[in-house]
């Protein structure tokens, strides 16, 4: 039997050693660089005696299979090397924090957590792995222990965070570590409308592992003169298409300031910065504004640019509508050839539709859509472009899903 006191493991004074079910299971290891981690045993892995079995080990290995990666090689651990009753870790941690209460009513030291006290053994087995995946959010603290957000205390849902799949690189004792956290395969059983995004994020872990990202930072020109401005947007008439977005100070926009405003394709971005964070710094001459303004109307609403925005065909266009009205005098509406939002509605209708989780489905984009309130003027432009960038390159990739997913529609109509 697997002795994980003998691996360092602090067995004698841990919480679950009485209540565990089974014997504990020892990792499954393949003198690879990379691991897998996840946070507890089941039971099916307490009966074969190896990590990720059964259902979500299939699953799993169906998503390393379409990352061109195979079961061998990778190690597998866990966090926690017992299975906790019923399978339920997170009841098993507030039994312990509730004696631990008790403990210290008493007078007496608490007992550290499960995962405290697996914690030696574990960092045992990767003594050597500079590459990882972790499994959900028990082993994603155990790896990176300050993803925790610091303003509810909570841990974070790494779908709902910008990128699906989050990357962490770590440096301690002179090794560097990449750590890629993502849901385990077992919540995509619970929620299969998952499994895309799940596999995407696999693949994306090998990809980084391989140093195969693909993903170059697009240039942004931040607060360009009117007049680079005004050539550039002219040049975007021979482009395939164009991208543009907006930043404002209100989520109603009617009544949102146009903070900047940014055009451009997935290369190359132009965020001139109308007025500043603070509500008052101006950035452009009255002259000078008035030119940028022109330059936009005549691109958005009159150009042959075939536009392309994120939820553009409603708040970005009622921003600009204002915009126009405010700095030019006169309404003028912005046309679009897509709205990026309600094609991924069409081709994606069960996921999250934002950029960001878009983005991440189809680009190896970084994670951008951090907190926008704490931005700084410079933080905003980075972020404004990066916004317009990453908005050009997902379409192509949604194109060619929805054409996938017409052929799809149409097979079925001609069977039926």
């Amino acid at each position: 039997m697997f002795d994980p006191e003998a691996c360092g493991a602090r067995c004698d004074v841990c919480f679950l050693r009485d209540r565990r079910s089974g014997d504990p299971v020892p990792m499954e290891w393949h003198d690879s660089p990379a691991s897998v981690i996840t946070g507890a045993p089941r039971e099916q892995d307490v009966q074969q005696g190896r990590p990720l079995v059964g259902r979500a080990g299939q699953e799993m290995e169906q998503a390393l299979q379409m990352a061109g990666v195979q079961r061998k090689h990778l190690n597998y651990h866990f966090v926690v090397a017992c299975r906790p009753p019923n399978n339920d870790l997170k009841k098993l941690i507030t039994q312990w924090r509730a004696e631990n209460r008790r403990r210290e009513k008493r007078g007496e030291a608490p007992r550290p957590s499960p995962m405290a006290c697996c914690a030696p053994r574990l960092a045992r087995e990767l003594t050597a792995v500079t590459k990882v995946i972790v499994f959900g959010a028990t082993a994603q603290q155990a790896l990176v222990p300050d993803y925790i957000d610091d303003h509810t205390a909570r841990r974070k849902s790494v779908w709902k965070d910008a990128n699906g799949a989050l990357l962490y690189e770590t440096c301690s004792d002179g090794m560097t570590r990449r750590i890629v956290a993502t849901p385990p395969p077992s919540y995509v059983l619970r929620k299969p409308r998952w499994r895309p995004m799940f596999r995407r994020a696999v693949a994306r872990a090998a990809r980084w592992f391989a140093g195969q990202l693909q993903w170059i930072k697009p240039e942004i020109v931040h607060n360009p003169t009117a007049d680079e401005y005004v050539a550039f947007v002219r040049s975007l008439e021979a482009a395939d298409f164009a991208a543009y977005d907006t930043e404002t100070d209100h989520l109603e926009p009617m009544i949102a300031n146009l903070r900047t405003i940014q055009v451009g394709t997935s290369n190359k971005v132009l965020v001139p910065q109308i007025l500043g964070t603070d509500g008052v710094t101006r950035y452009y001459s009255d002259a000078d504004l008035t030119r940028i303004m022109e330059a936009t109307e005549w691109a958005l609403c009159q150009s042959t640019i075939r536009w392309v925005g994120h939820n553009a065909s409603m708040y970005d266009l009622q921003v600009m509508e204002r915009a126009f009205y405010v700095y030019l005098g006169r309404p003028s509406v912005p046309k679009l050839a897509a709205d990026t939002m309600h094609t991924h509605r069409y081709v994606d209708p069960e996921l999250p539709h934002t950029l960001g989780h878009v983005s991440a489905f189809f680009t190896d984009t970084p994670a951008w859509k951090g907190d926008y309130a704490t931005k700084d003027d410079h933080e905003l432009r980075e972020y404004g472009g990066l916004d317009t960038a990453n908005n050009a390159r997902i379409v192509p990739p949604l194109i060619a899903a929805m054409r996938y997913h017409q052929e799809r529609v149409k097979a079925q109509t001609i069977e039926t």
